[in-house]
């Protein structure tokens, strides 16, 4: 909590709390593959990124038996990739997108690097950079 930026094996031990949550809510409808390199883990990102980032493929997505939520969590040398398979809600508020603007704006006091959120081939990616001490 007094910390702006973790390590990520750190947030990863926090994460998974938040997952095993998720999966008593949505079962096998909801699944997260984690596949970092254990070299990298070493490296920081700010304090609950990747919660925000898993929160935000719960909150925009169809979760159901028809619509599975499959979310991934990759690594690069230089960036952590959450991707999920695109399925949003239908007849939802429009997003205020204030999770993203939140996390561009922390990314921005550590990083000259600057989070990417796209769509590719019907998943939605969310790219962050993996900041060196």
């Amino acid at each position: 909590r007094d910390k702006s930026v973790v390590e990520i094996k750190e947030e990863l031990d926090f994460l998974n709390s938040y997952i095993f949550l998720q999966k008593i809510r949505f079962g096998n409808n909801f699944s997260v593959e984690i596949k970092i390199d254990s070299t990298q883990l070493n490296k920081l990102i700010p304090v609950i990124a990747l919660q925000t980032l898993v929160e935000n493929c719960v909150k925009h997505n169809e979760i159901s038996t028809q619509f599975p939520l499959m979310v991934r969590i990759t690594n690069d040398d230089k960036y952590i990739y959450v991707t999920n398979n695109f399925q949003p809600k239908q007849n939802t508020e429009t997003s205020t997108g204030t999770g993203i603007i939140n996390l561009k704006k922390r990314f921005s006091f550590f990083s000259e690097i600057a989070p990417e959120f796209y769509l590719e081939n019907n998943q939605y990616i969310a790219k962050i950079p993996m900041i060196e001490e």
